[in-house]
């Protein structure tokens, strides 16, 4: 009989991240199993490990578990497996602000932050319901999940890529971030962690203007992704929150630039606990942390109103990105607005020329 294979669906290179100079996680299970006894009792098993990364946030033959068949080895090997190589070197840059040496590096990590959220438990239930549902294809097997992979895995990249970008720090608080068995969290302040759109398996679209999209990095820092039109009126931020975001599309031409990124500030204590509760909640059974009492973040919370951690994810200042120029070393010019929508007005390209040309004769 074939051995099992464990699979990890959150990366061991991703958990090391988090490990604050220990060689453990506590790893917390938020629905633990009942055990039958031979005396007819019930008890339930203990909640809470002391495990490293290779024990944490991994399943035995995921892909099978999921999907029948054959093992599918072949998807953890030949599909996650390159771009899981590729995030690990890339992510670092996100998260300090340096520069990367390649243009391509930014490409990894956007490539990864799309496959992660949709290779947990949780994403996989999703791509069985949407394959389903929205694309009636059949998903029975591991390798109509290797399919629709490499068909849908980057789907995400377009609307991230226009999104506005923040690296927000928790240096000065007294708790850092989760690690959650769905790290890629989505939050939108109109849908409550378990209701509507947010009913397992599924999570409010990125495509609604109020979505916001939370990864941390590490157990320091988060990336936040928030679409632009939600932040330019805070005023009208509640009303718009189910509105779908201008041009949204799951793929198209998008460009994406480290100076895009916003960074510098720093949360406070609640902040980040008020954080971690939106990662606690989004959750499907397990979070993970370098010290015990961050697994609890409600003990510590002050309010629970679900709508009010907005304002914890709103950017206090932003990157203005209202248009696109380039030229490729061919000649060839393309233009696109904030929205990712080409730019076609004749005028504005008569503009562009004259602006380019004064550049070019600054430059004698």
């Amino acid at each position: 009989m074939p051995t099992a294979t464990s699979h990890h669906y959150v990366p061991q290179w991703l958990q090391r991240r988090f490990l604050e100079g220990t060689q453990r996680l506590w790893y917390l299970d938020l629905t633990p199993d009942f055990i039958g006894l031979p005396d007819s009792r019930v008890c339930v098993r203990d909640d809470l490990k002391h495990w490293g990364p290779k024990r944490c946030f991994c399943v035995d033959d995921l892909y099978c578990t999921h999907f029948a068949g054959t093992p599918a080895d072949a998807i953890e090997k030949e599909f996650f497996g390159p771009i899981d190589g590729q995030a690990s070197d890339s992510i670092q840059y996100f998260a300090t602000g340096e520069y990367a040496p390649s243009n391509s590096f930014y490409g990894r990590f956007l490539k990864y932050l799309s496959a992660q959220k949709l290779r947990t438990p949780k994403g996989l239930d999703w791509l069985r319901k949407f394959a389903g549902e929205a694309l009636r294809l059949p998903m029975g097997t591991a390798e109509d999940l290797m399919s629709l992979l490499r068909s849908i895995s980057e789907m995400h990249i377009t609307t991230w890529s226009e999104a506005f970008w923040e690296v927000v720090s928790a240096d000065g608080s007294e708790v850092g971030f989760l690690l959650s068995d769905h790290p890629v969290t989505v939050y939108n302040c109109r849908v409550a962690p378990t209701g509507g759109y947010a009913r397992y398996p599924l999570d409010p679209p990125i495509e609604m203007v109020g979505t916001r999209t939370i990864f941390p990095l590490d157990s320091r820092t988060c990336l936040i992704l928030s679409n632009m039109e939600f932040i330019e009126s805070p005023s009208q931020e509640w009303k718009r929150a189910f509105a779908k975001r201008t041009n949204g599309r799951a793929f198209g031409v998008s460009w994406f630039s480290p100076e895009f990124i916003t960074r510098g500030r720093v949360l406070t204590t609640e902040s980040v606990i008020q954080l971690n509760y939106i990662l606690k909640k989004r959750a499907r059974r397990y979070v993970a942390a370098p010290h015990e009492r961050w697994l609890y973040p409600e003990h510590d919370l002050r309010e629970r109103y679900w709508p009010k951690f907005d304002e914890t994810l709103r950017p206090t200042r932003r990157t203005v990105r209202e248009e696109v120029w380039m030229e490729f070393s061919d000649g060839t010019q393309v233009a696109f607005d904030a929205f990712g929508r080409p730019i076609t007005d004749a005028e504005k390209w008569r503009e562009m020329e004259r602006f380019r040309s004064h550049i070019q004769s600054q430059r004698r």
